[in-house]
């Protein structure tokens, strides 16, 4: 048996976060991706190819908007999203050295995440303080991991500044740094461990 025609169809994922975004720009590109996204379900036939110059061009404002939108979640606390893992994320990487500090610091936003994964990004010094207050942001991170980023003895000290007295932290890694950790970093991180009673694991 044929499926009523009125059926409603299901609401666009992305509308939750669109209509909480402050930002103008950012909601019209998600009001402009959830219209592309209903074209293509009521004319599947017609997609183009994701080999032709046009489909490269709506898959990269796709990838694009990806990044946008998990950031976007972070910030007005998506229940849904406790858990975030950005390992190897190109774009992430691709960014600017002041794009990824502003990328961070939105991520201190909200209060939902109880799992973040920044492995393999490209994060340094420049985005230690940054990194620094989202340990001490309102959300409640119990694993956190930088692994395989270019963090150096300046930055992994501030972070461990941030670490210290923290009541939630349970796992939190910064193995495979690009260049060796000093022992002074070391050092710091495991005198911020002492002070973090839920802290059972420090790579």
């Amino acid at each position: 048996m044929a499926p009523p025609s009125d059926v409603t169809a299901p609401r666009s994922p992305w509308s939750a976060v669109r209509n909480e975004v402050s930002s103008q720009g950012a909601r019209q590109r998600w009001q402009e991706l959830e219209a592309k996204s209903e074209k293509e379900r009521k004319t599947p036939t017609r997609r183009p190819s994701i080999g032709t110059p046009v489909s490269g061009r709506v898959k990269a404002i796709l990838h694009k908007v990806s990044l946008q939108y998990m950031l976007g979640r972070v910030a007005v606390t998506d229940p849904a999203l406790g858990i975030l893992d950005l390992t190897n994320n190109a774009q992430f990487h691709g960014l600017t050295s002041q794009q990824k500090t502003r990328a961070v610091h939105v991520l201190s936003m909200g209060c939902g995440l109880h799992t973040l994964k920044l492995n393999n990004v490209g994060l340094d010094n420049a985005q230690a303080s940054a990194v620094a207050r989202l340990i001490t942001s309102r959300h409640r991170i119990q694993a956190f991991s930088l692994e395989g980023n270019n963090l150096t003895e300046a930055g992994v000290l501030e972070i461990a500044k941030a670490v210290t007295g923290n009541q939630y932290l349970q796992e939190l890694s910064l193995a495979h740094q690009r260049s060796p950790l000093s022992t002074g970093a070391v050092g710091a991180m495991v005198d911020a461990m002492e002070t973090v009673p839920t802290l059972v694991q420090l790579g």
